[in-house]
């Protein structure tokens, strides 16, 4: 019954259309709109997830754990960081992420619109309050010390998790 339910709602998503929201600078995927999202200041995108336990398939994530897959294929975390792949990263403080975020704002804010680059910027000034209470997240294909990828930042309110992404760092793409 379950295996059925998954097929439905898969083909469900399939003919009904769902929404990437890919690193504009990378093209990874950060998340989809299947995910309870919100827009905070009109430059950050909240987005819930939900601490989960599945087994891991080379495409995304399957909450379904079939009976045959032996333990160390299971693995626990926030659906949105195993659904797409998404890698830590450990900023070694302030200082690094700081230097990260200078050459991230130069690449992010030449496609920006000019109107909301001053929005962008004051985002970024409410991250270093919060900085101890993150753990930051990129795309499989990024490395942050080239400041040419989006970091999605995570903390949690209470037992949920919540990640953080820039809005202006994502473009949408329709499947």
């Amino acid at each position: 019954m379950n295996l059925l339910l998954l097929v439905l709602s898969t083909c469900w998503m399939v003919t009904a259309g769902m929404t990437i929201f890919k690193d504009i600078l990378t093209g990874d995927p950060m998340f989809d709109d299947d995910t309870n999202k919100y827009e905070e200041d009109g430059a950050m995108y909240k987005v819930y997830g939900k601490s989960t336990e599945g087994n891991v398939g080379g495409e995304g994530f399957n909450l379904i754990p079939e009976e045959e897959e032996e333990e160390e294929d299971m693995e626990s975390g926030v659906d949105i960081v195993l659904n797409y792949n998404l890698r830590e990263v450990a900023f070694r403080g302030q200082k690094d992420f700081k230097k990260y975020l200078k050459k991230y704002l130069k690449k992010l804010l030449e496609k920006v619109p000019d109107d909301k680059k001053d929005q962008v910027l004051s985002s970024y000034a409410k991250i270093f309050k919060r900085f101890e209470s993150f753990k930051f997240f990129q795309g499989e294909s990024a490395d942050y010390r080239t400041g040419e990828a989006m970091v999605g930042m995570l903390t949690y309110e209470g037992d949920v998790p919540v990640m953080y992404f820039f809005r202006w760092g994502l473009e949408e793409e329709k499947v």
